[in-house]
Order: structure tokens, then C-alpha cells, then sequence
């Protein structure tokens, strides 16, 4: 993640600069509408030689002016007591301006902290009173000025941009892609045809046309300063996560800016609500975020440096650990093929990507008609459209490393096809899509509706509403990320099995739980405590999710996650925990004959053991495997071509 300070009379010391750096600042940005390029060489040195001390090479973003509009220098500061009527002149606002103010028309000053209102006459009324610096910004909501993309000054800075190792051009207030293709016709013009450009979003205009040129664009920035004058400033929020969300869909990096940590131009310490902003901001998928009058003039540019880089990494090991919260959408590309390339493909694709996936109906059916069969099941959509062509998927962050990937991608495709006289390699047609994560943890709900179980359970989805039948108990289900809705066969086996049995004050083990929905049924129907175990980790969150949507306390379950074929000590905890009056275990026929040597071990003498997930043409070695240890099978159950076995000791 790309985090920047911006440079000014605050940070230009050497000793606060390697600060800066030392805490994880990647560069800087230059504020070409106070201070030109050429006046700031010193200030470039020093920044250098202090990344240099912490190793590395800095990024330098340099800020043009554009079509900004800004107030001058000349009797400037300014004091603007609140209610006061003075001369428009005395601000010394941009002539283009002047020319279109009429009388009621109000002015945001510096970012809006300065309000005034134009009368007769040429005067104004001072609204929000205060302090105007010299250069600083002016908004008129409402009123479209036309200026060129291009200041006069930034031709200058852009000419020696090259020269002085400049990484990184904003442009101000895009409008258009006219602005944009004029910005890089410029920079191919001076020689910096290699630095990015980003684009800023700063009013109404550019947010409206922000989908037709942001493919121009290398990074799009929300610069929430600007873009909160165009607007009442509660919708300022919604406005952030709309082009968040559309940068995403796009796979285009984005960076926030403006008052992350406004507070610290004057205070040692962050308010709680920078550091939320800062932390939603990264969750938003934001590649970048921005430091300005923090680090340009406030009293502590170091330490709001170390606030921004820390509560960026927190946000972002966040992400890492709980990504199943807050997973973010995926750019899906998937490339056709032939079925003889499609491994040599996903290998050279997966070493830019990191991953890939194969899709071959071919393989597939090979797979299914192999003398040996090694599977127990196999989902009916594999079979879907058995005559489309082979191809291999890849899913990238829809961040700047997305964006490079799928740069990469494209090159190497491009190469193959060139190289390609025979057509090994088929069309490699490429295709990219968004992906969203909550499709693909949301759309198997429309197919999850509530049914009854056996003679006592009533199972409904958490987001459905409940109509009980009289005399059934009602199971909540949310499986989440984990298998178990109770709708599919060898799950419901299990809960009719469990309905037929005697459960008060019964103590329960759920083996391979995923959701919970068998130890919550068992408790529900007179169980006394569960034991939940899982492989998963994340099962162990669903599980406790689960207890708690059927309101079941903390005192009649534990989860407990881990391995029980590899964990000698695990098995030997939960043995230890038992007799078990109820022992469930729904995996497959593997796990299941291999379990054989334990779990009726820690089964009560009249307990109930029950089996599922068995795959009719695997139950005989299942059903010989637990009477080698002389178990006896009670109750068996065949559905849909699955097999439920209840088994107690002989």
C-alpha cells in the first residue's frame, strides 16, 4: 500500500523526513500551487537523502494546479470576522471567477472552512469567519468556471518533471478524458511518457463523468476536500463509497486524501473518528492514502505519519484475518484454450498471478471414467455444457497489483499468439469480468427455504420468517462459508436419525460439524452439551453463530478445531471428554473407515453412533469397517445416492 506525506515547511527537515520514512511513508507529494518545482530543489535533496537512510527510494507526486481556482497572494493572511460585509477584492480571487459571480452566489474558502456570500455592489458577507491563507482554495457551488487542464505554471513543472525524478502527476479537477489525454500528450512531450497519472475527483462534473475516463487515468483519487464543497457535505460519505466501489468493479487503484488526520495539524493525537476513517478507508480497497496539511504545516507531520502507517497495517491485517468479513470484489479473467495447452497455460498464468484455474470438460470425464475411481461425488454443474471450450481462470485484487497482473497477462498472451503458428494454444480469447464475493457467498440462498425434518424439527434460514408448524421446534440456520443447511441428504439423514432417538441429558459429539446444524439439533431436542470439532477454523465461528441464533448457551457447547487423523493429542483430549451418548460424523467413506479405530471408543455403552456422508457404492467398506470393531448397524437410511448408517456397540 502506497502511503504519502505531503512536502512543506513543516516536514523539510532532515531528521522529521526520516522519521516519515522510517515509519512507512513511501513519498511525497509537491503542492505546485504554493511552491513550483524548481523552487523546491532543496526540499527534493533532503527528502532523498532521508529515504536513502531508511533504504529506500522515494515516490515524488507532484500536485498541478489545473483548473483550480484559487485566491492570490497579495494581502494575504486575511482575518474574516463572521458576520462582516468587505470589499470581494480583498480576497483576491481568480479573475475568471470574478467575471461570473452575481449577488447571493456563495464561496467555500480553504476547503470550505471560510464561507462568503457576493452582494451589490462588490462587496460580500462573511458566513463562517476565520483566517484566509494566501493560496488557498475557492469553491462556487453551482457555478461552472471553464478553464484550460493545464495552468500556465504546470507547463514549467512539467517540463523539468523528468529531470528531478518525478514518479507521479495529479491532476486537478477532471472533467472529462479531453483533460487527461491533453495531461499525457504533455508528459509524452517533456519525456515522462513512464509517470503515472492521478486523477482527482473534485466536484459534481468529474464524479458524473469519472466512468468514462477513469480508464485513462493510472490512479483515481478522491479528494474529499474539493469534492465536499460540491455537495451538502453528508453526502460526502456515500459519494466516497460509490467511486470506491466502482474502481473496484474496474480493477483501478484509488487513493483517499483530505483531513485523514486534520486534527493533528495541531494536536499530538488522532480523534477516534480519523483513525476509523483511515482503517474504512483501507477496507474500502483503497491502494493509497494521503497525508497534506498534516505533514505540510501541521506541528507534528512524524507522529501523523506513524498514525496513518500504523492504522493502515492494523486495517490491513484485518483484512488478512477476517477476510470472510470484509472480502472484496475480484476481477475474474478467464482465457480460452485447447485441452492439450490448458495445464502449460495455467502454470505460465499462475506464476504472474500467483493461482489458476483449469476448466476442461475433457479432463473432467477422463476423471469420471478412470478404471479407478477415486471420488465419491461430483458437483451436476461440472457436467453443464460439456462441449464449451477449455480455458484457465485467474482472480486478481482489483488494486494496482491487479492492474499490473493483468497488464502482465495480457503481454504474455499476446506473445504466445505471435509464437503460436500451429494453434497449440487455441484462441486465448481473454474475458474480464467483476466478481463479486458476496455472490458468491449469497446466491445459493435463494435455493435454502425452511422444511420440516422428521417428526419435531422445523429448519428455516435465518433470513427467512418463521411459520412453525404447531408441535415441531424450530432450528435457525445461517451456514455461512460452512457446509450444513440440513437441506442436502446426508445432513438431513443425520437429523431424522436424531429425532428418533431419546436425547434429554444426552452429551453429544459433532464430528466434522461444519455449521453446527447437528449439534444444534441434538441440543434442541433435549441434548444436555455438544462438542463441536472441526478441521475449519472458520466453522468454529459459524458453529458459535448458530447457537446463539437458536439462543443455546455457552455452557451447553465447546468448539474445538483441529485434525483428529494427525492430532494424536486432540484425539486423546476428546477421549478423554467422553463417554459420548451421541457420537455424529457426516465427512466421507475415507475419513469415516479410518475413524473406525476411535470413535466407538469414546461411544457410552448404549450411545448411538451415527455415520453419514457415504456414497452408496463406498457403504460395504464403511459398514465392514465399524463391525471389525464390533460395532452393530441399528438403522440405515438411503437417499439420492447417499447412505446414513446408526451404529451401537455389540
Amino acid at each position: 500500500m502506497e502511503l504519502y506525506g505531503t512536502l512543506g515547511p513543516a516536514c523539510a527537515r532532515p531528521e522529521i523526513l526520516r522519521e516519515m520514512f522510517a515509519a512507512g511513508m513511501c513519498g511525497l507529494r509537491l503542492n505546485l500551487s504554493h511552491r513550483s518545482l524548481e523552487e523546491s530543489r532543496d526540499w527534493l535533496a533532503m527528502a532523498a537523502a532521508a529515504a536513502a537512510s531508511c533504504g529506500k527510494t522515494p515516490r515524488l507526486l507532484m500536485d498541478l494546479q489545473g483548473p483550480e481556482l484559487r485566491v492570490g497572494e497579495e494581502g494575504l493572511p486575511l482575518d474574516l470576522p463572521e458576520g462582516a460585509l468587505m470589499p470581494l477584492d480583498r480576497l483576491h480571487l481568480p479573475e475568471a471567477l470574478r467575471e461570473r459571480l452575481h449577488p447571493g452566489q456563495e464561496l467555500l474558502l480553504d476547503d470550505g472552512k471560510l464561507k462568503v456570500a457576493a452582494e451589490e455592489a462588490g462587496l460580500c458577507r462573511v458566513l463562517r469567519g476565520g483566517t484566509l491563507l494566501p493560496r488557498k482554495s475557492v469553491a462556487a457551488p453551482g457555478l461552472t468556471v471553464d478553464l484550460p487542464a493545464l495552468a500556465a505554471g504546470d507547463w514549467k513543472n512539467l517540463r523539468l518533471a523528468p529531470k528531478m525524478g518525478v514518479t507521479d502527476v495529479m491532476q486537478s479537477f477532471v472533467r472529462g478524458r479531453e483533460d487527461l489525454m491533453a495531461l499525457r500528450e504533455a508528459l509524452e512531450a517533456c519525456g515522462g511518457g513512464h509517470i503515472r497519472i492521478f486523477a482527482k475527483v473534485e466536484d459534481r462534473r468529474g464524479l458524473e463523468s469519472l466512468p468514462d475516463w477513469m480508464d485513462l487515468a493510472d490512479c483515481v483519487v478522491i479528494a474529499r476536500g474539493d469534492l465536499g464543497n460540491s455537495m451538502p457535505l453528508w453526502q460526502l460519505p456515500a459519494a466516497q463509497k460509490r467511486i470506491a466501489a466502482l474502481c473496484r468493479q474496474r480493477g483501478k487503484p484509488f487513493l483517499v486524501v483530505t483531513q485523514l488526520l486534520a486534527s493533528m495539524e495541531r494536536s499530538a493525537a488522532p480523534t477516534r473518528a480519523e483513525v476509523s476513517d483511515i482503517f474504512n478507508a483501507v477496507l474500502d480497497g483503497a491502494s493509497a492514502l494521503m497525508l497534506t496539511g498534516e505533514t505540510a504545516a501541521g506541528r507534528w507531520p512524524a507522529e501523523a505519519m506513524t498514525y496513518l502507517c500504523r492504522t493502515a497495517e492494523q486495517a490491513r491485517d484485518f483484512l488478512r484475518e477476517r477476510k470472510e468479513l470484509y472480502a472484496m470484489d475480484y476481477i475474474e479473467v478467464r482465457t480460452e484454450t485447447t485441452h492439450d495447452a490448458a495445464e502449460l497455460l495455467a502454470e505460465l498464468l499462475a506464476e504472474i498471478t500467483g493461482g489458476a484455474q483449469v476448466d476442461d470438460p475433457q479432463t473432467i470425464e477422463d476423471f469420471v471414467n478412470a478404471p479407478v475411481k477415486r471420488w465419491d461425488y461430483i458437483e451436476e454443474q461440472l457436467f453443464e455444457n460439456p462441449k464449451r471450450q477449455p480455458s484457465v481462470s485467474c482472480y486478481l485484487p482489483p488494486d494496482e497489483d491487479g492492474a499490473r497482473m493483468l497488464r502482465e497477462m495480457g503481454t504474455l498472451l499476446a506473445q504466445l499468439r505471435e509464437q503460436d503458428e500451429t494453434g497449440f494454444y487455441g484462441s486465448l480469447k481473454m474475458e474480464v469480468s467483476p466478481v463479486k464475493s458476496e455472490d458468491w457467498e449469497n446466491n445459493w440462498k435463494q435455493y435454502y427455504k425452511p422444511f420440516n425434518v422428521g417428526s419435531r424439527l422445523y429448519v428455516c434460514p435465518s433470513w427467512e420468517q418463521p411459520q412453525v408448524p404447531e408441535g415441531r421446534v424450530l432450528l435457525t440456520m445461517d451456514p455461512a462459508s460452512s457446509f450444513g443447511t440440513g437441506s442436502h441428504a446426508t445432513t438431513r439423514m443425520c437429523m431424522e436419525q436424531l429425532d428418533k432417538l431419546e436425547l434429554s441429558g444426552a452429551r453429544i459429539l459433532d464430528v466434522g460439524c461444519g455449521s453446527g446444524i447437528l449439534a444444534c439439533t441434538a441440543l434442541l431436542l433435549g441434548g444436555r452439551h455438544a462438542t463441536a470439532c472441526d478441521i475449519e477454523e472458520n466453522a468454529m465461528r459459524v458453529t458459535a453463530e448458530n447457537m446463539d441464533k437458536n439462543h443455546l448457551d455457552g455452557c451447553r457447547y465447546s468448539t474445538v478445531c483441529g485434525d483428529l487423523l494427525s492430532d494424536a493429542d486432540l484425539r486423546e483430549t476428546l477421549g478423554a471428554d467422553g463417554p459420548y451418548d451421541v457420537i455424529l460424523a457426516n465427512i466421507v467413506a475415507d475419513v469415516l473407515i479410518a475413524m473406525a479405530e476411535y470413535l466407538p471408543r469414546w461411544l457410552a455403552v448404549d450411545g448411538h453412533l451415527i455415520l453419514s456422508g457415504i456414497i452408496d457404492t463406498r457403504a460395504e467398506e464403511v459398514r465392514r469397517a465399524f463391525r471389525r470393531v464390533n460395532m452393530v448397524i441399528v438403522n440405515e437410511i438411503a437417499r439420492d445416492g447417499w447412505v446414513m448408517l446408526c451404529c451401537k456397540k455389540a
